[in-house]
């Protein structure tokens, strides 16, 4: 029986599609012998038992004394697998660096970016902050950003991408050589929900285009959906309407530009607490991200049957949607295809309801019991090893 933890930011699984991937994994561990406990960095969730969690204080100012108290934990409990699910400040590669030293407990770091998110997000810095990481390069020869990654990966035991599309950018971003190459394998996130839709999920299905998403615009480009849908509201539409629902600072700027478009066959519904109903309404699920590491709500839009159309802006969304069979793929930034190809979903049944039928098919391959394997085969090779 192994006993695994989960080193996380946040331990509540409706904060975000991470925090989800973990409590849905480890739910699987736990009913396959495993003993699962967590520790976290920032915030508690009442659904995780005291005796099965650790907050690890990575702010405080006596940080030596709270490194030998997550390890005097984590020896007590006799954990055989620390799983890090992508956290990398300076503190927690101290913690991994002393834990390496002290224990023989096995490592695996699962990053759940996209290895090129560190160079998109570069580019938003202003000139002055771009100015001073370049600096700190000619100094160290090290992207910032990428000290982490490349130093957690060189202590663990095993590096997990989300895609194997991943493997060259990673390897090439963080500095990693060929040896560094029996180390890293992919899994991608498995399904959010163990529900699935009804058998007679064409019955259930309503003339609704749905978002659901974080709002942080330069990352999930919601802005480019509400023009988008503004090019569909010129035409003739009928029924369909357009649901945005979800979260984040951009909120007032997504309020303000659906005012300011005069959209009117769109709801806004906030935060959504359970998307499910939602899902299981929308035909259509609208996709507009810049950059992912693998786009969760696609494949929980996919689990019931909504038909997903999206920017192939990241390699990894080709593990997911296949153009012209379960969704459909649009040229990055091409807002006028993305009309077109949307239009004619909404106006074509026929083809949407092959689509979503191939949608839930594709889905099959990303359930719990599929990629749970996967990992078991990671830790137990590690352990046996």
């Amino acid at each position: 029986m192994a006993r695994i933890l989960f080193l996380e930011r946040n331990l509540c699984p409706n904060n975000g599609g991470v925090e989800r991937t973990s409590w849905t994994l480890s739910n699987y561990l736990s009913q396959h012998g495993c003993e699962i406990f967590f520790a976290y960095v920032e915030n508690d969730w009442a659904g995780v038992c005291d005796e099965n969690k650790f907050f690890f204080d990575i702010k405080t100012a006596d940080f030596d004394n709270e490194k030998k108290r997550f390890f005097n934990y984590i020896s007590a409990l006799k954990i055989d697998v620390v799983i890090n699910q992508g956290l990398a400040e300076k503190r927690i590669v101290d913690f991994f660096l002393f834990l390496k030293e002290k224990s023989c407990v096995k490592l695996i770091l699962a990053i759940h970016v996209n290895p090129n998110y560190y160079k998109f997000r570069n580019a938003q810095l202003n000139v002055k902050m771009r100015f001073r990481k370049f600096l700190k390069f000619l100094i160290t020869w090290k992207d910032s950003n990428r000290i982490g990654y490349y130093t957690l990966s060189k202590l663990s035991d095993k590096t997990i991408l989300l895609s194997k599309s991943f493997f060259a950018d990673f390897k090439k971003n963080y500095y990693l050589k060929k040896e560094n190459d029996e180390k890293i394998e992919a899994i991608p996130n498995a399904l959010s929900f163990d529900k699935q839709i009804e058998v007679n999920f064409q019955e259930k299905k309503e003339k609704v285009v749905l978002i659901i998403s974080r709002f942080v615009d330069f990352e999930k480009n919601i802005s480019s959906a509400l023009r988008i849908w503004k090019k569909i509201e010129e035409r003739d539409i009928g029924e369909w309407k357009l649901i945005l629902g979800g979260y984040g600072p951009d909120e007032d700027k997504y309020i303000s530009l659906s005012k300011k478009l005069d959209l009117k066959h769109f709801e806004y519904i906030g935060n959504v607490i359970d998307p499910i109903p939602w899902y299981k309404k929308s035909s259509i699920f609208m996709f507009t991200s810049n950059i992912e590491g693998f786009g969760l709500t696609l494949t929980e839009a996919m689990q019931f049957a909504s038909v997903p159309i999206a920017f192939a802006t990241y390699s990894s969304i080709y593990d997911i949607v296949s153009d012209g069979v379960n969704g459909y793929l649009i040229s990055p930034g091409n807002e006028s295809e993305y009309v077109e190809r949307l239009y004619e979903l909404m106006m074509n049944e026929k083809k949407r309801q092959v689509f979503a039928k191939n949608a839930l098919r594709k889905t099959d391959s990303f359930h719990i019991s599929v990629i749970g394997r996967q990992w078991e085969k990671v830790i137990y090779r590690l352990l046996e090893g």
